[in-house]
This record gives structure tokens, C-alpha cells and sequence, in this order.
């Protein structure tokens, strides 16, 4: 494929999996995921992972020069949806923290795995400081942990800690989607990085050098939000509540950075009882269609065309065939 990657972007609940999936099917290609939810273990449902199984011995391991020594993960489980083989989920556990850096360096370690089976990588999902870091190659600062600096943030609300990286870099804060505003911690990192940066987080790397073609599905704004609304109410319904229940039976913490996710803070209240399920539905609504301008925004930075099934294949050939 020399070196060629196709992402997939849009905002939530636009098609992007379907659209992601079809094309695989059609071009040879692998999924990456790109979505700084589905990492997490254990949450399937208000993540909207969909119907991913694990792919039976299948894994990639992780090379030399992508060692990350203060996560444990030494190799790469590939999971399967529809058939088609996506990397990137299920990483960590609920608890634990992946840095953007962390991702970054696991993620060129999957398209190179990809691209040397001359198979073509495809970006999925809707975060996009994940999909900056690989198309854009940003050199991320090596900047050792604080632990004394992060005792003082810990005691800092997330309102005080928004207006603390807003201050610092209103570029970086400003370009965080809703959930990494709300997570305590990786505001904390990102006050550290800044409190100590030598270099700009987002400035530009040589590397990697990848000839990318973006596409978006194609939707109407109107009919986006009819979609965000049901497909709120087909989460809750589907079992998020109990998700979030059996967690909590596993000792995972409502202040763990997976739950900073949309659904989750709502989840929270209805089983403190301090709303309820109707309510539950509509906040968690709202908060994807908040979030889905937001990533409108973002996305426009791209000048990715919005296109139909056929479309998409014609363009995708004209970008394979050179």
C-alpha cells in the first residue's frame, strides 16, 4: 500500500463504522480505532462498541522502538467486527490511563503491522487528537510525572482545573473534545506538560510520512440528532445501567478516567437516584449532540467530503490507484 491510510471521520452516529466496515470488506483493510472510549475494557455498551469478538490467536506484538515500559502491554489482542479485523479496543482497564504519546506510539506500531501485509489501515472513530497524533506525526513531550504537582491538582475541582489549562494553553484546552474536558486526570497531565514543556505538544513530525485520504459518510445535521436521540435511549435500554453496576462490583470508581465518557457522569446519578431514567436518557441525548458539533467543528480542519457507500469506493480507488 506504500505507506497509505484511510480514516473515516465524522461525528458520533454519523455511519462512520458502517461505512469503515464496508470499505475493509472491499479494499482489504483493517480497522484502527481511534476513539479514546473503546480502549477501555469491560465498557462495551455505552461506548457503542457494537458486536467486536476476539480474533482467535491473533495479536501483534509490540516492536522495540514502541516499548511503552510504564504500561503493561506487551502485545496487541485483534478483536473482529463483522468479520473484519479492528486493533485498539479493549487495551487497559477502566482504572488505568493511556497517554496520547502511549496511544501514538501503539498505533504506528499496528499501521506498520498493517501496511507489511500490503493491507490498508483504516482510522475509525471520533476523537481527534488520536487521529492528529497519526496523521499529523505530533512530537509529544517526554515530561516525567510530577507526583508532588499532581497532590496539589487532585484536590482541585475539574471547573478549577479547565480554567487552570485554559490559562496555560487555550489552543490545547480548546481543542479537547467533551469527555477528556470532564477527566480529571488527563487535565492534570496536560497542566503538567505545559507547566513544564520545552517543545509544543502539537507541533508537527516528520514522521510518519502516510498518504491519507479522509472521508466522511454522508448525513443530513437534522437527522444526525433523530439518530443521537434514539440511539441514547437503545444504550440505556440495552443494559448500561447494569454495565455500570458490575463495574462498580469490580471496584472500579466513578472517578476513574474511564468514566468520563458522555453516559457515564448521567449513569451516575440515576443510581444515586437523583434522576431519573427518562432524564437519563434525555442528559446522556443532549450530551452526544453537544458533543457531535463540537466534532463538527474539528473535523472541518480536514476538508473531508461527505459521500455515499459508491462514492466512497470511487474515490477510495482513485487514491489506491494513485
Amino acid at each position: 500500500m506504500k505507506n497509505k491510510l484511510l480514516a473515516v471521520i465524522g461525528p458520533t452516529a454519523c455511519g462512520k463504522t458502517d461505512l469503515a466496515i464496508f470499505l475493509a470488506k472491499k479494499f482489504n483493510g483493517e480497522l484502527i480505532n481511534t476513539d479514546s472510549r473503546q480502549i477501555y475494557k469491560y465498557l462495551d455498551i455505552g461506548t457503542a462498541k457494537g458486536d467486536v469478538i476476539k480474533a482467535k490467536d491473533k495479536y501483534i506484538e509490540i516492536k522495540s522502538k514502541y516499548k511503552i515500559s510504564d504500561l503493561n502491554v506487551k502485545r496487541l489482542n485483534i478483536w473482529k467486527i463483522e468479520n473484519v479485523f479492528i486493533h485498539l479496543i479493549n487495551i487497559i482497564t477502566p482504572d488505568k490511563i493511556l497517554s496520547l504519546s502511549q496511544y501514538q506510539k501503539l498505533a504506528y506500531n499496528v499501521i506498520e503491522n498493517i501496511l507489511k501485509i500490503n493491507k490498508l489501515p483504516i482510522l475509525i472513530g471520533g476523537t481527534g487528537l488520536y487521529i492528529d497524533a497519526i496523521t499529523k506525526g505530533y512530537q509529544i513531550p517526554k515530561i516525567k510525572p510530577d507526583y508532588n504537582f499532581r497532590k496539589i491538582l487532585y484536590k482541585k475541582s475539574v471547573r478549577n482545573l479547565q480554567y487552570i489549562l485554559d490559562n496555560l494553553n487555550n489552543k490545547i484546552y480548546n481543542n479537547l473534545n467533551n469527555s477528556d474536558k470532564n477527566n480529571s486526570r488527563r487535565l492534570i497531565r496536560l497542566i503538567e506538560i505545559e507547566k513544564n514543556r520545552k517543545i509544543n505538544v502539537f507541533k508537527k513530525n516528520k514522521y510518519p510520512k502516510f498518504n491519507i485520504l479522509f472521508i466522511t459518510p454522508k448525513y443530513k445535521r437534522k437527522e444526525l440528532y433523530k439518530i443521537i436521540n434514539k440511539r441514547a435511549e437503545k444504550i440505556v435500554k440495552s443494559g448500561l445501567i447494569k454495565e455500570v453496576k458490575d463495574l462498580l462490583k469490580k471496584e472500579y470508581k466513578f472517578n476513574t478516567p474511564a468514566f468520563s465518557a458522555i453516559c457515564y457522569p448521567y449513569t451516575k446519578q440515576y443510581i444515586e437516584g437523583k434522576i431519573d431514567k427518562k432524564t437519563l436518557i434525555d442528559k446522556f441525548a443532549q450530551g452526544d449532540r453537544n458533543y457531535a458539533r463540537r466534532q463538527i467543528t474539528w473535523f472541518k480542519r480536514y476538508h473531508s467530503k461527505q459521500l455515499n457507500k459508491n462514492q466512497a469506493v470511487r474515490s477510495v480507488e482513485m487514491f489506491l490507484n494513485g
